[in-house]
């Protein structure tokens, strides 16, 4: 039965291997122009200096290194997708739409047998894969990362940049090939599980970020009263405003950075004409000062990084455990 599951399986292997061949060939060549452009900026010593600002500014001038930078992110992010699309929901699911899984179970092989090789395969293979692809764009990332980044992905917990590196990567691709094959023993047609697949494990991708992961530790919060004329005012539409005088730490996440009344209810300002022109700042602070406003940030710190990595590869890795315990069961139940 190994045999027979590396036989269907090697033209997906190989097209993996050279893809990954291709992406370490690239991003080598030019990750290693791009750190001793980092190190001739003063890195990693400029972090705490400057800011490492001859650094950034290189690398925003450069179309190459912005492409390869975000390029990266959608590549590791594409990844499991694509293996649970192409690897996981076929895997079961071809056999069963073709009708030859009535040969296979009447050969010497168990069902559950024929099932966890070949999912222990592909499985095994889809890690490895993302695995390598996400620790070459880890490293290739690293110094602009560790300066603050870029773009939309600027700070190391933004969702773009925080499920593109490090090991979550490697538990995404292992739920995404054992979503494929339990949707496949349910659904068994082949192309219909090909777009299950992809519209579930979208779905979890946007679920994560937004409802799971800001909680998988209780967040810090901070108060200030904003009682003295030392804050800041944000326009946030054509009349809202926001008065903030506190920061989050550099690194950190922000969950929510909210101004509250005196009874601690939420409030949303009105701008008034004097809080939109620069030439009436003093009325501007008097209107703030008598709403007597508290600031509320609760973010995540830098420092919960790692944490939050083993956190949610942990949850996926055990939701990849349950999909499998699931199409155990599944596979003995069909006739």
């Amino acid at each position: 039965m190994t045999w027979l599951a590396w036989r269907q399986f090697r033209t997906q292997a190989a097209v993996a291997l050279i893809a990954v061949v291709v992406v370490a060939i690239g991003y080598g060549i030019t990750g290693i122009a791009l750190h001793h452009l980092a190190r001739a900026s003063g890195y990693p010593t400029c972090v705490t200096a400057n800011g490492c600002r001859n650094f950034i500014s290189a690398v925003r001038a450069s179309s190459l290194y912005q492409f390869l930078n975000s390029g990266g992110m959608v590549l590791v992010y594409l990844t499991p997708a694509l293996i649970g699309i192409f690897w996981g929901a076929p895997l079961a699911a071809r056999d069963l739409d073709s009708g030859s899984y009535r040969m296979l179970w009447t050969q010497s092989i168990s069902r559950t047998r024929w099932l966890n090789v070949k999912l222990l395969l592909v499985v095994a293979a889809a890690m490895i894969t993302t695995g390598l692809l996400s620790l070459i764009v880890t490293w290739w990332c690293a110094p602009i990362d560790t300066v603050g980044g870029i773009g939309m992905a600027a700070y190391r917990f933004s969702p773009l940049q925080f499920g593109s590196r490090g090991i979550v990567p490697i538990a995404y691709a292992a739920f995404a090939v054992t979503l494929g094959v339990a949707i496949g023993l349910l659904v068994r047609r082949t192309l219909p599980t090909m777009a299950i697949t992809f519209a579930v494990f979208l779905a979890v991708q946007i679920i994560m970020p937004i409802w799971i992961r800001p909680h998988l530790q209780p967040p810090v919060t901070t108060t200030k009263a904003i009682t003295s004329p030392r804050f800041n005012i944000e326009v946030t539409g054509s009349d809202r405003m926001k008065a903030w005088a506190l920061n989050a730490p550099v690194g950190s996440w922000t969950i929510s950075d909210e101004d509250l009344g005196p009874t601690g209810q939420v409030l949303n300002l009105r701008a008034p004409d004097a809080c939109l022109q620069a030439s009436t700042d003093d009325a501007c602070t008097a209107y703030v000062l008598a709403q007597h406003l508290t600031e509320e940030l609760t973010y995540q710190p830098e420092d919960r990084y790692w944490p939050f990595q083993a956190y949610e590869s942990g949850i996926f890795l055990a939701l990849s455990l349950a999909l499998t315990g699931f199409s155990t069961w599944r596979v003995k139940r069909i006739a």
